[in-house]
């Protein structure tokens, strides 16, 4: 194996581990404030590390929706990708 293999295995490992964006699924439980659950685990997400999009903006959630969301800076931000619909 060369250098630059092992380099390129190397940064590509890196950047696996740290999960720059990751593609999550969550429930609204409330919609004005905005908070969104992901995880029973965790506290539910609040409007100020979510951004809506504006195709979900104009869906009028409600209480019990699933939606899409991308995470983003390390979870430090999720965005609200779409309201799943079925499924």
């Amino acid at each position: 194996m060369e250098l630059r293999d092992i380099i390129n295995q190397m940064i590509a490992q890196h950047l696996k581990s740290e999960q720059l964006t990751d593609l999550r699924f969550g429930t609204v439980t409330s919609v004005s404030p905005l908070k969104i659950s992901i995880n029973t685990a965790m506290a539910d997400l609040d409007a100020s590390i979510l951004l809506v999009t504006e195709q979900v903006s104009t869906s009028l959630l409600k209480n019990g929706d699933r939606v899409m969301l991308l995470r983003v800076l390390h979870g430090q931000k999720y965005i609200v990708l779409s309201k799943v619909v079925g499924g």
